[in-house]
């Protein structure tokens, strides 16, 4: 059955009662012995924790931070626990000393006016959604918002197109919020439409020249769930069997399903879920991407954390078919960012540069979908982790605005390298 999507031009277990758990802070822990520090890391592979920087290098420089099952945790003596009982308020100040910039308490609850969303807080759900909005009522004759579907609990899955209505326009997609903890991914999202939304008559043609698709919070029910219980929730919330819930949506999508990357086991925060595309969220990207007939050219998906670009594949130990060209656009992002500002993105194949991971939205979008340009942002930092500070989301968000720019120009300077040209070679 054909889908129509139309828009709106008027406007390891983790349960619910996770509120209380213990957390074990390894920030200050100094492995005394070699094969302690092997141990944890072993385990890490036997009952996949959730550690705070698992993607990144492990060595004596990294610092993690666990939070799990008590009864497991237990066994690692060398781990410090946390007072019992600990709120799960006082998480950020557990994780990091400045953590406070990105507490509960900072969130905002309503925005004076819809459309004039700032980037010096973490923003609820509801005032981002009423941000996509106000642009589209300030804004009608570029900006549209539509629904492609809803989450499991109910909540809306809005995205924002911003267009001049051409039919020679070629699609750009970004999402983010596909893990709920990542709060700097919604924001940057936001601040990378909001600029190109404001500015548009203005900016450059290889800019106006596309059709943008900006889908910020791709996991609502677990980003809400983020703010209102567990700061460290990942996943979405899907209902298991027994006390466990949650599907990680980066392991839902159907390229390299069920590879060893993922985790059958519902208490896995990687748990990939029953089948491809099981949750409502996931299947709202696939129907819309697959079936809406749009040209889209860029898929941009945005992560935190580690200040890393990375594109297809992350589940195969092979370079994709385009890995030159994938590798020049990337290069030409991380050229935009460090001139920015002087930060440093790597780039390369997400198996390389980070982990291995089966059933992404970047893999399927690249390796299903057939979109051209596919690319993970890790945005910053690693310092922080998934707590950065408030006072840097409006530098992470110009950082990203310009290496999308680049991008764009790069990529209409390739295609006019080929336009009207006699190639014989």
């Amino acid at each position: 059955m054909d889908t129509e999507y139309s828009f709106n031009n008027k406007g390891k277990c983790s349960t619910s009662c996770i509120i209380k758990s213990d957390i074990y802070n390894l920030d200050d822990v100094k492995a005394k012995k070699k094969d302690e520090s092997t141990a944890l890391i072993d385990d890490y592979e036997r009952f996949q924790y959730d550690v705070g920087c698992q993607h990144h290098e492990v060595n004596n420089e990294n610092k993690h931070v666990l939070v799990n099952r008590p009864t497991i945790l237990e066994e690692h003596r060398f781990a410090k626990p946390c007072s019992e009982g600990t709120q799960i308020k006082e998480l950020p100040k557990i994780i990091t000393p400045s953590a406070k910039h990105g507490t509960l308490e900072n969130c905002t609850e309503k925005a004076e006016k819809p459309s004039r969303m700032g980037w010096n807080e973490y923003h609820r759900l509801d005032v981002i959604h009423d941000f996509l909005e106000g642009l589209n009522i300030e804004y009608p004759s570029i900006c549209t918002v539509g629904m492609i579907g809803t989450s499991l609990e109910g909540r809306p899955l809005k995205i924002l197109k911003v267009s001049n209505s051409n039919s020679s326009n070629q699609a750009v997609w970004i999402d983010a919020g596909i893990h709920a903890r990542e709060w700097i991914a919604p924001a940057v999202a936001t601040y990378v439409a909001n600029h190109i939304v404001r500015n548009f008559t203005t900016l450059p043609t290889s800019i106006t020249n596309k059709d943008w698709y900006f889908h910020p919070v791709v996991n609502p029910d677990g980003y809400e769930h983020s703010h209102t219980g567990d700061r460290m929730w990942r996943k979405n919330r899907a209902r298991h069997k027994g006390a466990c819930m949650g599907v990680d949506l980066n392991r839902n999508f159907s390229y390299s399903w069920g590879g060893k990357e993922s985790s059958g086991n519902p208490e896995n925060t990687f748990y990939r879920g029953p089948e491809p595309f099981s949750e409502p969220e996931s299947r709202a990207m696939r129907d819309f991407i697959l079936n809406s007939d749009i040209p889209f050219r860029v898929y941009i998906t945005l992560h935190s954390y580690g200040q890393v670009i990375v594109f297809p594949f992350a589940s195969k130990d092979e370079p994709c078919p385009d890995y030159v060209r994938l590798l020049e656009g990337a290069t030409v992002m991380s050229k935009a960012i460090y001139e920015t500002n002087g930060n440093t993105y790597k780039v390369g194949v997400s198996r390389d540069v980070m982990y291995g991971a089966a059933g992404t939205s970047n893999d399927w979008s690249y390796g299903v979908a057939g979109i051209p340009y596919c690319y993970l942002i890790e945005l910053r930092s690693k310092k922080h982790k998934f707590m950065l500070p408030k006072d840097e989301i409006e530098e992470t968000g110009n950082e990203i605005l310009n290496c999308v720019k680049a991008l764009m120009e790069f990529l209409d300077g390739k295609e006019k390298l080929f336009v009207g040209e006699n190639i014989n070679y």
